[in-house]
């Protein structure tokens, strides 16, 4: 059963987008379980991503203090960088509200 579990949830990661992946965790408790593995895989993963912009962001600005770089190139890079973490954080932030909807995350 648990290499069917990881060939579910492959598949889960390769064909469902985040607003489509709890569509079936109401059918039924196992369903559940595979939705919840792999909503919070996703959002591990986004506060991955999140979190390595946010040090290329640092490094950036060292540069810059450093003045190994040009302020106006590290405000672009800065402000492309900003951009996608807002995409990544917004994602992130979906997959959490999701989660609480369906009683997903609980305090221990």
């Amino acid at each position: 059963m648990e290499n069917g579990w990881i060939v579910v949830s492959a598949k889960l990661e390769d064909i469902l987008n985040n607003e489509d992946l709890f569509i079936g965790s109401s059918v039924c408790r196992v369903w559940w379980q595979i939705v919840h593995q792999e909503a919070y895989k996703r959002w591990k993963k986004y506060a991955c991503k999140i979190g390595d912009i946010y040090k290329e962001i640092q490094a950036i600005r060292e540069q810059e203090q450093n003045e190994e770089i040009e302020w106006q190139e590290a405000s672009y890079a800065v402000e492309e960088l900003n951009n996608c973490m807002d995409v990544f954080t917004g994602n992130q932030v979906y997959i959490m509200n999701k989660m609480l909807k369906y009683e997903m995350i609980v305090d221990l």
